[in-house]
């Protein structure tokens, strides 16, 4: 019986080691596309690449890497806003808006897509990574 208990014990360890592995590796891949986002990113003042951040966590037994950008206008930038969104649900007539240097008419802002290449960019990098880590 304390073979059974011993065994028990040393297949813990080893859940614990394995998850802590691949925790590591999947945020170690996460800050890949993290970091092929920030060099994409258009750059005014550097609020928007300085607020590309990754977090890992579980998931159950999923391990998931999610990399954001919390501002604001992230979307905007990614996707475009008015007539040249890519989601084709931006405004289809022009319009003026009030500004510190006053008034500006706008049919919208062009995207500059920077999250979705990141990921394309990067993503058989990290498939290629974890395979390589699970021993493949």
């Amino acid at each position: 019986m304390d073979d059974l208990f011993k065994l028990a014990k040393d297949l813990e360890k080893l859940s614990k080691s394995a998850k802590q592995t691949i925790e590591k590796e999947v945020g170690k891949n996460s800050k890949l596309i993290q970091a092929q986002a920030k060099a994409l990113a258009p750059v005014d003042t550097g609020n928007l690449r300085n607020n590309i951040t990754t977090q890992t966590e579980w998931n159950g037994n999923i391990c998931v890497g999610t990399i954001s950008c919390d501002v604001e206008y992230g979307p905007y930038v990614e996707f475009g806003t008015g007539i040249y969104s890519i989601l084709g649900i931006g405004r289809q007539t022009p319009w003026v808006y009030k500004s510190k240097d006053g008034f500006k008419y706008t049919q919208g802002q062009q995207p500059q897509p920077f999250m979705f290449p990141a990921y394309n960019m990067e993503i058989n990098n990290v498939i290629n990574n974890i395979f390589n880590m699970l021993g493949g």
